[in-house]
């Protein structure tokens, strides 16, 4: 146990019951942990046991679920070589957490990540792969444990651990990457010149070349989601739990069998990850089938968001009859701003309202009208207008002779 660790202790043992946890990292811890979370009170045992509980009965363990089933806001790098303080010589940014076991001198290194990271199917691939490369870099430089899955991590509120702080703020991914002063440079041949960090990860990727396939998700993370992605789409079919957890254990074995062959997690581990998904299927999916009340409840408040939009627009609609009928030549952006809206909805007011009045043409009778009078009012000239008398004479009287023929 190293002076540091020991320095720790006494200092719990002069101040047993005061917490030096930052509120700042309180409050996170609290904001983000998963509102409910697997937790086990010791992972010694042969066979450790799990439970998924509330967070603030789930917090009492020592053991706990850092990240939510869909989505990664923290990091935990599991560090079994290095002393507590080591990312003060290691090119790596500060750790937001040290959680220290002072019984081993073990510790694991919490950073916190500003913007949470999506897990699901339909999350984008590329930012999933950033986050997991990131872990994998981390892991490398500390020579973490290749093994650890992330699924249980040491809880920082637990009075048996011994914490250090070495930073309040949350890290974004970017952020994380710079501070290992890793560059295009180091992936160049021949470059003599290559970064601490890279050439560190060089070494962990000899040591254990498991990881360096799967880009540090882990064997656990890796055969976790892609039995989820599955799960998620066929408990519905299964009657009771025991059994889906049963055919989930199968087909993770095929999966273990396909991804890993050289080195494939043991059938332990593999029960543990279906038990764990069937439990979430069949308790937390399953809630969330919508009842008949809940689909009634809905129709009527889309029904009310509906009649709300409709009154809105029918506002809308009438302002713009009214500005077009005042002023046909005032342009549709104007009329748009006026009425707020877009300038394809007043557009389609207008197409209706020219629709109206053609429906709505009033007969006026212009044979008082002289030719100068008809051209002012229509704004042509009186050749025109004396071409269109004339038309109209020669269809009036085409048409009483084509009705007085078919009457004779």
């Amino acid at each position: 146990m190293s002076w540091c660790i020991e320095t720790l202790v006494e200092q719990r043992k002069d101040h047993p019951n005061k917490s030096c946890m930052p509120s700042e990292i309180r409050e996170f811890l609290i904001t983000h942990l998963p509102k409910t979370m697997l937790c086990s009170s010791s992972l010694k045992t042969e066979n450790p046991k799990s439970y998924l509980l509330e967070k603030h009965i789930a917090l009492k363990n020592e053991h706990i679920q850092p990240n939510h089933e869909n989505m990664w806001k923290f990091i935990i790098i599991d560090d079994d070589v290095n002393s507590p303080d080591a990312y003060l010589d290691l090119p790596v940014p500060r750790p937001n957490i040290v959680v220290i076991n002072p019984e081993s001198g073990h510790c694991q290194r919490w950073y916190f990540l500003e913007t949470g990271v999506s897990r699901t199917p339909l999350s984008k691939r590329n930012i999933r792969d950033y986050y997991l490369s990131t872990v994998f870099k981390l892991t490398a430089i500390y020579h973490g444990d290749a093994a650890y899955n992330g699924q249980l991590a040491r809880n920082p509120v637990h009075p048996k651990h011994i914490c250090l702080y070495p930073r309040l703020k949350p890290y974004t991914l970017n952020e994380l990457n710079s501070g290992m002063g890793i560059s295009k440079s180091d992936y160049e041949k021949g470059n003599p010149d290559k970064s601490e960090a890279f050439l560190r990860i060089q070494e962990y990727c000899r040591q254990n070349k498991k990881m360096s396939d799967n880009m540090g998700a882990g064997r656990n993370c890796t055969i976790f989601d892609v039995l989820r992605v599955k799960a998620y789409k066929i408990h519905h079919e299964y009657g009771t739990e025991t059994d889906f957890a049963l055919d989930l254990r199968f087909e993770a074995q095929k999966i273990n069998k396909n991804y890993f062959p050289n080195n494939p997690l043991p059938d332990n581990e593999l029960k543990h990850i279906a038990n764990s998904i069937a439990r979430y299927c069949f308790t937390k999916l399953r809630n969330r089938q919508f009842s008949s009340s809940f689909i009634e409840r809905q129709k009527v408040r889309g029904a009310l968001g509906g009649e709300a939009r409709s009154s809105k627009y029918e506002e809308a609609r009438q302002k713009c009859f009214e500005l077009y009928t005042r002023d046909p030549s005032l342009k549709v952006s104007e009329i748009a701003q006026k009425c707020d809206v877009s300038e394809r909805t007043i557009r389609s007011y207008l197409k209706e309202i020219k629709k109206q009045k053609e429906s709505t043409v009033e007969l006026v009778d212009y044979s008082n009208y002289t030719n100068e009078q008809l051209a002012a009012l229509w704004g042509v000239a009186v050749r025109t207008v004396q071409r269109r008398r004339a038309a109209a004479k020669l269809e009036a009287k085409t048409a009483v002779e084509q009705a007085l023929l078919e009457k004779g």
